[in-house]
């Protein structure tokens, strides 16, 4: 999957150059960490950002709010999508729409859902837009404003965001970016579907919503939403298993985020 996503990515940059041929194209093949993030933000002037997860989003929210870069965000799902500019000199940020835990698993997920495809290229065209305005210091920034699109109805709302008093410790920030530079990242083992049938005494951890692993999930799996998890888990039964606990869900992003809940409460996984 890694080489596919790769090739298809060389090819996508080829194809802008050949468009673009005076443009400088550089690709960055690293995923976005709290390790690296202050490194790759703090040599930009614009991020845009077309991630896929939550937690990447509040990576973004923190680095970008804590270097003083502008993010343009912009979200889909289904036949709705909506984008909005944060942090563009002092504005809102992600996290005074989204607090930290405000999520839950109680909604369907893209792959349950599923996703119009002109929807992200209506997003995108949008985000596009906002970067060239900031560029050129012209027009009205979606700022302190979050647009929302509804393709079914063909509706565009532009609300206000109300900015929270109850920001982000920047100090805790700044010493979490100290510890990450003088130690190494974590390193967490990962292995393939293949690899289980040679595995013994093992237990499969799904972090996935309930909806999901109601509708598929491999036998023999636990069911553990990540939401859940930290909120009435029974960390004792999981302590005292004498199995090797192995977390799974669709994409990498909510078991890695379990990983790091588990090792916080010191779950060998």
């Amino acid at each position: 999957r890694l080489f596919f996503c790769s090739l298809f990515l060389s090819l996508f940059i080829f194809h802008l150059i050949f468009i673009f041929f005076d443009c400088n194209l550089k690709t960055i093949p690293d995923k976005l960490t709290r390790s690296n993030s202050l490194k790759i933000i703090s040599s930009h002037d614009i991020i845009l950002d077309g991630s896929d997860n939550i937690a990447t989003r509040y990576l973004l929210d923190e680095f970008c709010s804590y270097l003083g870069k502008p993010w343009i965000y912009g979200a889909v799902f289904q036949f709705k999508g909506q984008i909005s500019v944060f942090n563009y000199r002092g504005s809102a940020c992600y996290r005074d729409i989204y607090p930290a835990n405000s999520f839950s698993d109680k909604g369907l997920s893209c792959s349950e859902g599923g996703i119009l495809g002109v929807v992200p290229g209506l997003i995108g065209m949008l985000q596009a837009t906002e970067a060239i305005k900031i560029t050129l210091g012209i027009g009205d920034i979606l700022s302190n404003y979050i647009l929302t699109v509804d393709m079914l109805t063909l509706e565009f709302k532009k609300l206000k965001i109300r900015q929270s008093t109850d920001r982000l410790d920047q100090r805790f920030l700044v010493e979490s970016i100290h510890l990450t530079d003088q130690s190494a990242p974590i390193e967490i083992d990962t292995i393939s579907i293949n690899d289980l049938e040679n595995l013994s005494s093992i237990q499969l951890i799904d972090v996935r919503s309930t909806i999901e692993y109601s509708i598929e999930h491999i036998p023999g799996a636990i069911n553990y939403p990540l939401s859940q998890l930290g909120h009435n888990t029974d960390f004792k039964q999981m302590l005292y298993n004498s199995k090797t606990l192995i977390l799974y869900c669709s994409l990498n992003s909510r078991a890695e985020l379990a990983y790091q809940v588990l090792s916080r409460n010191n779950i060998p996984c």
